[in-house]
């Protein structure tokens, strides 16, 4: 049985959020194959309905999920998706619930790690947002031009 570590988080809304854990098991690296790890932030624990962020294993890196290999897991949370998360007073930082769970093969899946996720406004920021027509959000660096989107 894992005991879960409670570990505070820090990201901002103007950068993505990039995070490691190493975990370990009598002095080697956790073998996590076959493993099943998922991580998800909620506006306060036990929050009902669907999780702000919900983060599964992915194969790529910068891509927003969760990579796994022996000892390692990380987290990669996108700049967009931190810019749409709830926010409070403008300038203020916001404090959301988050957990990562962990099911080894042939066992229960169980929290490995959790606490808060503050995320702070940033300040440097050159990302630009817009809708289109059918209110989907548009992307782009400032000075790039959207076409046909």
């Amino acid at each position: 049985m894992a005991i879960p570590a409670r570990l505070d988080l820090l990201a901002r809304r103007n950068i993505p959020f990039a995070r490691e854990w190493t975990f370990t098991d009598e002095g080697e690296p956790q073998d996590f194959t076959g493993a099943t790890v998922t991580l998800q932030v909620r506006q306060y624990g036990a929050q009902p309905g669907l999780a702000l962020i919900d983060l599964v294993e992915v194969g790529a890196d910068r891509t927003e999920g969760l990579r796994v290999s022996d000892g390692l897991i990380s987290a990669w949370i996108d700049r967009t998706t931190l810019r749409f998360l709830p926010s409070g007073r403008p300038g203020a930082d916001v404090v959301f619930a988050y957990d990562l769970i962990v099911a080894l093969p042939g066992s229960v899946p169980e929290v490995w790690a959790y606490g808060t996720l503050t995320v702070t406004p940033g300040v440097t920021d050159r990302l630009i947002l817009l809708t289109n027509e059918a209110g989907a959000y548009l992307v782009t660096e400032d000075g790039a031009y959207l076409t046909g989107a």
